[in-house]
């Protein structure tokens, strides 16, 4: 029986909706639905009941959860002790976990600042869809997007990430900014896999999503369609503006949280608290 899929199973009784628990996983609602079909085969039994309004768990689910919270901690206790056993065995990075527009346009230029503040400080910068966990000490901090559960982590908010609609100057070619009208122009947006994310839902409020001409998962693709002149991308301000694109009008897009989590374990390892205080300076810098 996979521990991803308890997991899963978890974070839908946690959340009440199958894409409430994408969320907090970093993955597709489809992903989700996929997982707890297979869970609810390995045990022969029906754990959940999706309607339109959301999930509940059956009989058997109620149940059953609490094992399966169990199971996760006791998962998340081994990965624990494991990480412990390796701590003697020579020196080991800092590992560091978020998404790939944070690290290659936020953290890696920075990296001078906190070579300069500890030489001896061997940094492990990470990306992926899915969240690196904590607990199993996949990574040691990470930058999430959503706020963490759990009483074995520690958060911190940082500035959230601004996005806005932008677009080359190629792309305007004569026409002043002032005039354009998204709802007349080609859309590049973030993939509405994740399920209700704040894009896919301003999309639509605003009537956009026949506009539409590119879907991705990567902000760089969207920044980097609309470097090359193919239409109006949502994408974080800070991306837009290392690629000089023009912003364009267009209504308020809701912002995206940051938030630095660590494992409460490692709070007071000289190594963590030199890397925790460069990211929040190095995000406060570059998104403040």
């Amino acid at each position: 029986m996979s521990e991803l899929n308890l997991r899963t199973f978890v974070a839908i009784a946690e959340n009440g909706t199958l894409s409430a628990a994408a969320r907090e996983l970093a993955t597709s609602v489809s992903t989700v639905s996929r997982r707890l079909d297979a869970l609810e085969a390995d045990v022969g039994l029906q754990l959940v009941v999706r309607t339109v309004d959301g999930t509940y768990l059956t009989d058997d689910g109620e149940q059953l959860l609490p094992r399966a919270l169990s199971s996760v901690e006791a998962g998340d206790a081994f990965w624990r002790a494991a990480a412990a056993a390796r701590e003697g065995v020579g020196r080991e990075p800092v590992r560091l976990s978020a998404t790939e527009p944070m690290i290659s346009d936020v953290l890696a230029p920075a990296l001078p600042a906190l070579n300069a503040a500890s030489p001896s400080t061997v940094l492990q910068l990470s990306s992926s869809n899915e969240p690196a966990s904590l607990a199993r000490r996949d990574a040691d901090m990470a930058l999430r997007l959503v706020r963490p559960t759990g009483d074995s982590l520690i958060a911190r908010r940082l500035p959230d990430i601004q996005l806005g609609c932008f677009c080359s100057r190629s792309f305007l070619g004569k026409r002043k900014v002032s005039t354009i009208d998204i709802a007349e122009e080609p859309m590049l947006v973030f993939d509405d896999s994740f399920g209700e994310i704040a894009e896919v839902r301003w999309l639509r409020e605003n009537d956009l999503e026949a506009q539409t001409v590119l879907k991705s998962l990567s902000s760089r693709a969207l920044m980097n369609a609309a470097v090359a002149g193919t239409g109006i991308a949502i994408v974080p301000r800070f991306m837009a503006r290392s690629a000089k694109l023009v912003e364009v009008p267009a209504p308020a897009i809701p912002s995206r949280q940051v938030w630095l989590v660590l494992h409460r374990d490692l709070r007071h390892n000289r190594e963590m608290q030199v890397v925790r205080n460069w990211v929040v300076s190095t995000v406060r810098n570059a998104l403040g």
